[in-house]
Formats: structure tokens, C-alpha cells, sequence
């Protein structure tokens, strides 16, 4: 009896997973005025994966854009940014932001502080984890808000039929990281969705146009 549960549990838990997921808000300017198009600047990347902004501001570009603002970045912009000497994120204390929106011509500025970007995988224990930091800048160099986002998963493998098929979804992943050439791909999308989502619902929205936002009267409206 004693095995027929054992081997019950085997067939049942093969595997336990268990995630968490958490964003919050840091910092909120009083009755902001939320800028519409903003430019994604450089990542300052605290994680040890030379490939996690590609993914990780995809993901923040995502959440922005869930919450009604138009984030870019174009060549054209990369391009200036480098002759001013601008190509990493953990540059930015060297240049005044006011400068940067005038150069790129954006209403705001998103930066992105990348603070966890990794994966342990040891078969029958694998936890991505990805979290960052994204501030909102006015062309004035004012910060408006700041949000930190976090996705981490545990995945305990209990049999070896579950290692295997764990090590087979890995490799799966891991060739969708070449074709992007970054990892932790949808790790980074659902961090970038709980960050939309908490954008959206807390009070005050952080979403475009801000708190600040007063809608034109039906008086208004007629005048015009």
C-alpha cells in the first residue's frame, strides 16, 4: 500500500512549481502630467546576461504602451545617443537629461534599471527570475513616477521522466531566446504585464495622461 501511494505521488507531482510575482509603486509626483511620446533610453544593467535588455525593454515598451503612452526607440535615435558617447544605461548619471530630450525631441524619458535578470537550472531545480526598475522623466528632467516589477518561478522536478521533459521545454525556450537573441523571454513579458497592470490600476494611474489630465467639458467641447 505503501508503494502504490508512493507511486501516486510520483505519477500526480511529478513536478511543483511555484511563482511569484509582485510589482509596486515607488515613487508618484503629486498631479502629474504624464508626457505622450517617450523615448526608451539605454538599460542599466545590474544582471551578469549581457542579453537581458534586448528582452527586458521589450517587455517595459510593452507595459507602457498597455498604459496608453507611445515608447521609442529607433535607429535614428541610437545613433545620437552614441555620439554623445551614450551607449549603456550605467552612463547616465554623466549626462542631464533635459539634454538628452532636447537631442532625441521626446516629451519624456523611460529609464530602466535592470536588477535581477538569471536562471538557475540544475535539472531537477529551475527558477528564472527577472526584475526591473522603470522611471518616467518629463524633458524637464523631472522624475514623474518610478515602478519595480518582479516575475520569479521554482520548478522542482520530483521524478527523472520530469527532469527530462523540463530539460526539453528548456531547450525549447532557449531557441527562442537565439531567435531573439536574448533569454528569459516570457519571463520578461509577464513582467512587463504585471507592470502594465499595476500602472493601470493603482491609485493614482500612473497610465497616460496622468492624474493631472482634466476632461474638456461638454462647454468646452462646444466652443471649439
Amino acid at each position: 500500500m505503501k508503494k502504490f501511494a508512493a507511486f501516486l505521488f510520483c505519477g500526480f507531482a511529478a513536478s511543483v512549481l511555484a511563482g511569484c510575482a509582485t510589482a509596486k509603486i515607488n515613487y508618484v509626483k503629486d498631479g502629474f502630467s504624464a508626457p505622450d511620446i517617450v523615448a526608451m533610453l539605454p538599460a542599466d544593467n545590474q544582471s551578469n546576461d549581457l542579453t537581458a535588455p534586448r528582452a527586458a525593454l521589450g517587455a517595459v515598451a510593452s507595459a507602457l504602451i498597455g498604459a496608453n503612452y507611445f515608447p521609442i526607440s529607433t535607429p535614428a535615435q541610437e545613433e545620437i545617443l552614441r555620439k554623445l558617447g551614450l551607449t549603456d544605461g550605467g552612463q547616465l548619471n554623466a549626462f542631464k537629461l533635459t539634454d538628452l530630450a532636447s537631442k532625441l525631441e521626446t516629451d519624456g524619458l523611460v529609464v530602466t534599471r535592470i536588477d535581477e535578470f538569471k536562471k538557475v537550472n540544475i535539472g531537477i531545480y529551475i527558477s528564472p527570475t527577472v526584475e526591473t526598475t522603470v522611471m518616467l522623466y518629463d524633458n524637464h528632467g523631472e522624475k514623474l513616477w518610478e515602478a519595480t516589477s518582479k516575475f520569479t518561478e521554482k520548478k522542482f522536478n520530483l521524478s527523472l521522466q520530469a527532469a527530462i521533459q523540463a530539460g526539453a521545454q528548456e531547450l525549447a525556450g532557449d531557441l527562442v531566446g537565439k531567435i531573439f537573441k536574448t533569454s528569459l523571454v516570457r519571463e520578461s513579458q509577464i513582467m512587463g504585464g504585471l507592470l502594465a497592470k499595476k500602472m493601470t490600476m493603482n491609485k493614482p494611474s500612473l497610465a497616460y495622461p496622468g492624474p493631472a489630465y482634466q476632461p474638456a467639458t461638454p462647454k468646452q467641447v462646444a466652443a471649439k
